[in-house]
């Protein structure tokens, strides 16, 4: 939910490494009069311009979940479709910017409000959700074969609505939950995958879905949002431990968060604490890295929304 989470992380490119690369931006969750919206943006972080493809989802989807594998393509992943939920995944290429649908769909069948994680190169991960009931099972796509399959291991809690960050070759982090307000954080060794729950904690629990990232090896920063309050936290990636974070997010509830591994975080989407379909915005912020300086772009979505999906295509790890 994105989410990404949509896909998270930062990493410090060396010698004569790429840096940067294009954040997309689709699925585009509910839009004016609570439809679906299905058009797909592209922004290249060297400049913050953003573009609107020619190519666009075949289905819009709520509270969906994106992947992006760098230099290949994004995922978006199951997702509530206005007529019922999806288990469905929508491939965008990363070379052509032309989209098409898997053959394999979520095993466990159509949810929403899951998360993601994301292990670069190796597999896309959707971590909990919404089946009627809530879940803590983990699907799993390796890259390779785009085939979906389920974890044995599952998460230690049922989470829907909630931030998730990856720190890529090493783990996925799910952070709280929009039900019970509950506070855990549990970590998912890519080497194991086997969830365990932190001894730390968020400080606050509850909200509305909003999104987080991280930089690769560094930190995992997510936030959550109530009616009247906005609650940043950052996860050390190095120690585990979890801290309250001020990063200066505009509130935003239901807006969902992605990053480029070395340069920014993006957070789009979303709409003002106790604000209806006439407050969601079209906005992006920016965070950039390590500092966390935050600014809102020039560069606006070309469809106001919440709950929509993001992922990043990363040149220094393409």
């Amino acid at each position: 939910m994105s989410l990404v989470h949509s896909l998270f992380g930062s990493v410090s490119a060396s010698g004569s490494a790429a840096t940067g690369g294009w954040a997309y931006f689709f699925g585009n969750g509910s839009i004016t009069g609570w439809g679906r919206g299905d058009n797909i943006d592209k922004m290249d972080s060297g400049t913050d311009t953003l573009t609107t493809l020619s190519s666009v989802m075949a289905t819009g989807r709520y509270q969906a979940s994106g992947n992006g594998n760098a230099g290949v393509a994004a995922y978006c992943n199951c997702g509530d479709t206005g007529s019922g939920n999806s288990n469905s995944t929508e491939k965008i290429s990363f070379t052509s910017d032309s989209i098409s649908t898997l053959g394999s769909t979520n095993p466990g069948g159509s949810y929403y409000g899951g998360g993601n994680g994301t292990n670069q190169g190796v597999k896309a991960y959707y971590m909990g959700g919404n089946k009627y009931p809530i879940t803590a099972t983990v699907f799993d796509m390796p890259f390779a074969t785009e085939t979906w399959g389920t974890l044995s291991n599952s998460l230690t809690y049922s989470p829907l609505n909630f931030p998730t960050s990856s720190d890529n070759g090493v783990a996925a982090y799910a952070a709280g939950t929009y039900t019970g307000s509950m506070t855990n954080v549990d970590k998912m060794p890519f080497a194991t995958e086997t969830p365990a729950s932190l001894s730390d904690s968020l400080s606050q629990g509850g909200g509305y879905m909003a999104g987080g990232y991280g930089q690769y090896g560094v930190t995992g920063s997510v936030f959550i949002n109530s009616y009247s309050n906005q609650y940043e936290f950052n996860i050390s990636f190095t120690t585990d431990a979890v801290t309250d974070g001020t990063w200066s997010i505009t509130n935003r509830k239901y807006a969902v968060g992605c990053s480029i591994s070395d340069t920014a975080g993006y957070i789009s989407g979303g709409t003002s604490f106790g604000g209806g379909a006439a407050t969601w915005t079209n906005t992006i912020q920016k965070n950039v890295f390590p500092a966390m300086t935050n600014s809102v772009l020039s560069a606006t979505l070309s469809e106001a929304n919440l709950s929509a999906t993001s992922a990043t295509n990363e040149l220094a790890l393409a």
